[in-house]
């Protein structure tokens, strides 16, 4: 036969008491135990199943210390338990749960006669009680017959007074919750605190005896349950015999796993212990005590464990925990050790683990995250099918706040259940710490091919974005070719059709002119057109570019400029660009044509007498440059509607032979049009 037992966490004296005697007493009768820890966790999501580990751990009986496992919010009954175990038989125990067998102790009585001793026997006016949760059942009990004892003294005319505090059941939270109450009550000192547990008992005596004022130092104490500590500490307390409770409830267990009836209802007294703290003078009873082995094995187990913590929260890895644990666990004496872990809540949910790590007497083995075990099928396979006398199975879920990560499942002779529950609060930690760590640098990866994604499609937009421009650039450098080509075949005919025909009239009109002033006049007039004609000809498309070179054309423009001004203003040239390559006549071409349309602004629009066309070159740059001295930029810029159109072209131009254009004022009067090519991209374009 195997029972399940049920309960918080076994690093509380109530529970290691509790579970201890339990144990003892199912091995006597020839049952196995398997315990069950931290069975209360209720996530925040909607995906609730209470006491999960029912899902996949059959066990032929179940015994629930239900004091210490529910919350107290959960109202639990037959229904409710019987969804979760089936058929099998169930004991609760430390409080009586409605359609199930329960085993209780039974501590009304006793709290009444502690606080008639404290009213009648030492005459207390004033009371502050210091209790658990306000929804945990037990401290509302234990409140409620508190207030009640001093209700009826107030009935019977004692001027008593008292409040309450609430805290949980450890010394930590007793001595925060108290403290902050003498803070806020700095003058409210009572005559006596009356307490849900031991626990929260030694917690308020650490408080008291650091405060200043010494009234404070006279204050009776009182506990609940007679720990082992309390009557170290002279602790007047109520004796709640949990020894007797697992006895009672595995004997129980076992009668209805034979086909035995019992009572619905089993109760145990609990008695009162009076001693010191209350105000009495010692008295004499017999201590419990630990052997000498127990305490012994407790104390070397605490070193393991204290040396374990540390060291595994700097593992940087599962296999480093596997080793630390391998260590931990040979020095504890532990033969029997499984770690099971969860991916997420949904892995749980579905009775899957991953068994990264499992000890046995006869192997230890590391498995990372490579085996999957199915939970119903583990826990009901050999391994928890041995003998009691190889020991106590216990399940320990491994925690991170409302995350679960696992089980940590053991199987000890020895009474250390509180110093492996330490051993598990250090590993769910460690492996919390690498979750975040994974879960870290899972996001950074993702975060990097992210990076890399848009990096990638960015470097795709620019290389599209290029041979976009690339594909314009050439379309446009097209165009002013077919431009250059349309302007070079105008001026072919007017060169070759117009202006012969226009010299040919020239001829006749001479001819026929002869003593005839209006056909004199006519024929001047006709010359007059065939000049400009053969002007408009070459300023089409020169000739000199082609045959003689850049220098000589831009020197031949300079010269018909000043020539057509009439002597209105002097242009000059200055050329000093002898090692650079103009070779290719397409980029040729666009240097012409810039120069010649600022050229063309200057005399239209500046009002300038002086023109000088530059082209300087250095190590670096080609600098082609058309400065006036005339009325200022905006007078090339907006003095004729069709000017705009001019800058456009000039600079639509330059971005076609790679190089920057600006059209900028002079700091001592007139206007500077700008072209700087690089040497690198001149040699390049020109070779």
């Amino acid at each position: 036969m195997k029972i399940a037992v049920y309960l918080n966490r076994l690093d509380q004296e109530y529970q290691i008491e509790f579970y201890k005697s339990l144990h003892k007493r199912a091995m006597e009768l020839g049952i196995n135990t398997i315990c069950l820890q931290q069975q209360t966790y209720r996530p925040s999501n909607e995906n609730f199943t209470f006491l999960p580990a029912s899902k996949f751990v059959k066990a032929d009986g179940v015994v629930i210390l239900s004091s210490a496992l529910t919350n107290q919010e959960q109202v639990l009954n037959a229904t409710f338990l019987n969804e979760c175990f089936g058929t099998v038989p169930i004991i609760a125990a430390g409080i009586p749960v409605p359609g199930i067998p329960s085993v209780v102790i039974d501590a009304k009585n006793t709290m009444r006669e502690l606080m008639e001793h404290l009213i009648y026997t030492h005459r207390f006016k004033s009371f502050l009680y210091v209790g658990g949760s306000k929804k945990h059942r037990d401290s509302i009990l234990r409140e409620n017959i508190f207030r009640q004892t001093l209700d009826e003294a107030k009935d019977k005319g004692i001027p008593v007074q008292y409040s309450s505090i609430y805290t949980e059941f450890t010394e930590y939270t007793a001595m925060r919750s108290l403290g902050d109450w003498i803070k806020r009550n700095p003058k409210n000192i009572p005559q006596a605190i009356v307490c849900a547990s031991d626990m929260v008992a030694l917690g308020v005596r650490q408080v008291i005896k650091t405060q200043d004022n010494p009234d404070w130092q006279d204050i009776a104490i009182t506990g609940f349950d007679n720990i082992a500590k309390a009557s170290g500490e002279e602790l007047t307390t109520i004796c709640q015999p949990i020894d007797e409770l697992g006895r009672l409830a595995a004997e129980n267990i076992y009668t209805l796993l034979t086909n035995g009836k019992i009572e619905l209802l089993s109760k145990i007294q609990s008695s009162l212990i009076i001693r010191e703290s209350c105000g009495c003078k010692k008295h004499c009873e017999q201590e419990k005590k630990e052997s000498d082995y127990e305490r012994g094995k407790r104390e070397q187990v605490e070193q393991y464990v204290n040396h374990f913590g540390p060291e595994v929260n700097q593992a940087e890895n599962l296999e480093k925990i596997a080793d630390l644990l391998n260590e931990f666990l040979a020095g504890a004496g532990i033969q029997y050790f499984y770690l099971l872990l969860f991916s997420d809540a949904k892995m749980e949910a579905q009775g899957r683990a991953y068994l990264v790590y499992e000890k046995t007497p006869e192997n230890e083995e590391y498995n990372a995250l490579a085996k999957i075990v199915d939970l119903p099928d583990f826990f009901g396979s050999y391994r928890f099918s041995m003998n009691y006398d190889d020991g106590s199975d216990l399940v320990y879920k491994l925690m991170s706040g409302n995350r679960e990560l696992g089980l940590m499942i053991y199987k000890t002779r020895f009474p250390i259940y509180a110093q492996m529950c330490n051993c598990g609060l250090f590993l769910a930690s460690a492996l919390q710490r690498l979750r975040n760590l994974g879960d870290e640098k899972r996001r950074n990866l993702w975060l990097e091919s992210e990076v890399e994604k848009r990096t990638q499609d960015l470097v795709n937009a620019n290389r599209a974005l290029a041979e976009e421009s690339e594909r314009r650039i050439q379309v446009e450098a097209q165009v002013l070719k077919v431009s250059e080509l349309e302007r070079q075949r105008f001026s072919m005919d007017l060169h070759d059709d117009i202006c012969q025909r226009l010299a040919g009239i020239s001829m006749l009109a001479k001819g026929l002119s002869a003593n005839n002033k209006s056909l004199e006049e006519l024929s001047a007039l006709i010359d007059e057109t065939l000049r400009r004609t053969r002007q408009y000809a070459h300023e089409a498309f020169p000739v000199e570019l082609e045959s003689l070179g850049l220098e000589k054309a831009l020197g031949s423009l300079c010269e018909a400029v000043q020539r057509e001004s009439y002597g209105k203003f002097q242009v000059n040239f200055i050329w000093n660009a002898t090692a650079a390559d103009f070779s290719d006549g397409v980029k040729t071409i666009n240097i012409f044509r810039i120069i010649q349309e600022a050229l063309h602004n200057a005399v239209k629009h500046s009002k300038a007498d002086t023109i000088t066309v530059s082209l300087q070159e250095d190590t670096l740059t080609l600098k082609v440059s058309v400065e006036d001295n005339g009325t200022g930029f905006l007078s090339h810029s907006n003095k004729k509607k069709g000017s705009g159109m001019g800058l456009l072209s000039m600079k639509y131009r330059a971005d076609q032979i790679g190089a920057t254009f600006s059209i900028e004022p002079k700091t001592e009067g007139g206007t500077r049009v700008l072209l700087v090519l690089p040497v690198q991209k001149i040699k390049t374009v020109y070779r």
